[in-house]
């Protein structure tokens, strides 16, 4: 599983969300979307209903591990940093322009929940793709999809098929009915190192 921003121009962002499946959750991968789709909602009322709660621990952490991050970070090419750097002019001051996207900030609960909101299946573009999807197996498998024609791709040949979400689901998904209880947000991370100086700088660490 990975996720992050999957486009970015200057006026909106796409936010991607990739997992990998089994053979097994290829054939029931409508089940694997509506687990998804619990996941985050327990995201969703930890920000709504906990707005200085556990999501904001969360980016402190984050915020801990960029500083830090930030502070060792070794020398890259300098090629490629004065081709990087030449780059961010676009978004930073000069003046931040070595700290640059390094830099977490603070932590807004209205920006958190603006953003959830719009994490919704309405808004989605659900991509599947492997080379066994034409197996028997998997065509006789229970899927959304499952029941449309496949169409060739006029230019490379490649075959494919779409469909638009269903009412049902568009409501299971939205509004899940429950959570699995296998889902729970993660604990904090109890070894993010905060206090990285040296112990020989520590007057008891001479006694």
């Amino acid at each position: 599983l990975s996720s992050g921003t999957g486009v970015s121009a200057s006026d909106f962002s796409l936010t991607s969300l990739g997992i990998s499946l089994t053979p097994k959750g290829m054939r029931e991968r409508d089940q694997v979307l509506a687990k998804t789709w619990q996941w985050l909602a327990l995201i969703k009322d930890a920000v709504l209903n906990d707005p200085h709660g556990v999501i904001e621990q969360y980016h402190h952490e984050m915020k801990v591990l960029a500083d830090t991050s930030f502070k060792f970070r070794e020398n890259g090419d300098p090629t490629s940093f004065c081709s990087s750097a030449a780059e961010r002019l676009f978004d930073y001051e000069p003046s931040k322009l070595l700290l640059g996207s390094a830099e977490a900030g603070e932590y807004d609960v209205e920006v958190a929940r603006a953003f959830l909101k719009r994490m919704t299946p309405e808004n989605s573009l659900i991509v599947i793709t492997g080379p066994e999807l034409e197996k028997k197996e998997l065509e006789e498998a229970a899927a959304s999809a499952s029941e449309e024609e496949w169409q060739t791709e006029a230019r490379y040949g490649g075959k494919y098929r779409q469909i638009r979400i269903s009412e049902d689901l568009l409501k299971e998904w939205n509004h899940p009915a429950e959570i699995d209880s296998r889902l729970r947000l993660p604990g904090l991370n109890e070894f993010i190192p905060e206090d990285l100086s040296l112990r020989c700088d520590d007057e008891e660490s001479k006694a």
